[in-house]
């Protein structure tokens, strides 16, 4: 899929958003908005606010943001690079140089003409690409036989609870197409703490780390955190720590199914899923502000089933923005955001082409960019209760999925 490369960065001495086109499949073009266009529409855009209104205020809302975000000249090269692309589809990615510019709601652009949202189209996925002084961890290592997983997940408060088991219950059945197949090896874990996560990264050396439960953000530290299970307060798997045993770790796509996990914030780099990109994770799945338990359950169980269906992780967001949208029918679908430090939706690189043998449903296939091998068992662990069951493995590549089921059936905010 084509990319719709659009820089965008605050210039405060003109007070005004610039934006540049760098390549797409049309050309390149460049323009500026004053900030103060923006104005009337701040109380709304916000991303708190944002969740909370309704279907056609969103659409209101969206179609004004479209005529700041992507004006004149810009749109016209959208419309004409969609043309262009045809069924490849065109991915809209966002390369915000400040956190002013990443601040803004993006996937909120709403199509009038269209009458669709961008980002809840499969074929025109939103994704945000941040450029930093780390270079990206080079794509040369080909999918390994045995992709592991680890699925995490802490309920660390008892005034707001998170049905933490309906939601990787969902999980691993969405994944389970895979897991009958042998193709994935899970680890799982309810209740994480800091030494069960470095024990998991040593052990089991996952390459997709998922955490379900809590998050904060300290705006005054310009800090967040992941809340565990403790005794008494929880404790708190801060930023830097989890950056720190990410990186260099054999973990390429992190998924943060916490509130606040990729807030707003004064700093490009200090949310969490910000400063993982920044330590060198090719792709991070996080949540820009608070989320309710059914939309954050809807969200996982459909990225994991449009993934097992062979879909790349852009078209899987837009897959679980669907979902969302089918549970809530309010802007909530606006919180979850995919930042890549890859060029694109690939995590590994493609496997030297060359002729073997196989059985039906044996051996290596290429789907989407991403390679499915065989791979041994499985081992969920729930507390310190192991289970031992056939595995499989996860693959991020092109296909088809189904429909979205239900959420959990409590509706409080991680």
């Amino acid at each position: 899929m084509p990319n719709f490369d659009l820089h965008a960065a605050y210039d405060e001495a003109s007070d005004a958003l610039r934006l540049r086109v760098i390549d797409s499949p049309a050309g390149q073009t460049k323009q500026a908005i004053r900030s103060e266009a923006l104005t009337p529409l701040w109380p709304e855009i916000n991303l708190y606010a944002l969740t909370r209104l309704d279907w056609n205020r969103l659409k209101e809302v969206g179609g004004a943001l479209r005529e700041m975000l992507l004006p004149g000249s810009i749109w016209g090269l959208w419309r004409e690079s969609l043309g262009r692309a045809g069924a490849e589809g065109l991915r809209l990615r966002v390369r915000p140089a400040d956190a002013s510019a990443a601040s803004l709601p993006w996937e909120l652009i709403y199509d009038v003409e269209r009458n669709e949202f961008p980002a809840l189209n499969i074929d025109t996925p939103v994704v945000y690409y941040l450029e930093g002084p780390i270079p990206a961890r080079p794509r040369t290592e080909q999918l390994p036989a045995t992709l592991s997983v680890l699925l995490t997940g802490a309920d660390s408060d008892s005034e707001r609870p998170l049905d933490i088991s309906t939601e990787l219950d969902r999980v691993a059945a969405a994944l389970r197409p895979l897991t009958d197949n042998g193709k994935a090896s899970v680890t799982r874990i309810d209740a994480l703490r800091a030494h069960r996560l470095q024990t998991a990264l040593l052990q089991q050396k996952p390459h997709i780390f998922h955490f379900a439960g809590h998050g904060e953000w300290d705006a005054d530290a310009q800090s967040g955190a992941l809340l565990l299970v403790g005794e008494g307060d929880p404790d708190r798997l801060q930023t830097d720590f989890l950056a720190t045993v990410l990186r260099g770790s054999s973990v390429k796509l992190v998924i943060l199914n916490a509130c606040d996990s990729a807030p707003d914030n004064d700093q490009l780099w200090s949310g969490m899923a910000q400063a993982l990109v920044l330590a060198g994770l090719p792709a991070v799945v996080a949540m820009r502000t608070l989320v309710s338990d059914r939309a954050a359950t809807a969200f996982a169980e459909l990225f994991y089933t449009a993934v097992a269906a062979g879909e790349p992780l852009d078209r899987a967001m837009t897959h679980a923005r669907q979902a969302v949208m089918g549970r809530t029918m309010n802007g909530e679908w606006l919180a979850p955001a995919l930042f890549l430090r890859a060029g694109d939706a690939r995590l590994w690189a493609e496997p030297e082409a060359k002729p073997t043998e196989t059985t039906p449903g044996q051996g290596r296939q290429t789907v989407g960019g991403i390679h499915i091998g065989n791979v041994n068992a499985t081992n969920f662990v729930t507390g310190d209760a192991t289970i031992n069951q056939r595995g499989s493995t996860f693959n991020v590549g092109g296909g088809s999925t189904g429909p979205s089921t239900g959420g959990s059936g409590a509706d409080e905010s991680s």
